[in-house]
């Protein structure tokens, strides 16, 4: 089963005049060490709909970029489920046989 950790960035203000520079900081730092984490267990980690101050310090810290593959940020929730579904179809599971089938027969 692969997992996918979707994180809407849309009410995240990293605003300098609210929070101060350290916050920034910080935040952005958890951030990546929590993507770096969840990446190393496999776990696929998308980001979507930032405010263009917080995806320039995304794109400052690296943790969003051109060019990488599989995509990480991605302009809405939308577009972000429709990739997971892309590169992660839904799995199945096999109808299994119960008592119930066994005793309409």
């Amino acid at each position: 089963m692969h997992m996918v950790a979707i994180l809407a960035l849309h009410g995240v203000p990293l605003s300098a005049r609210t929070l101060g520079r350290k916050f920034h900081e910080t935040g952005i730092n958890s951030l990546a060490e929590a993507v770096e984490n969840l990446e190393r267990r496999g776990v696929r980690v998308m980001l979507c709909e930032a405010n263009p101050r917080v995806l320039h310090k995304l794109v400052r810290a690296g943790l969003v970029r051109r060019g990488l593959k599989p995509a990480r940020y991605f302009r809405n929730l939308g577009l972000a489920l429709n990739s997971c579904s892309q590169t992660h179809p839904p799995t199945i599971a096999p109808a299994s046989s119960t008592g119930a089938e066994k005793n309409a027969e």
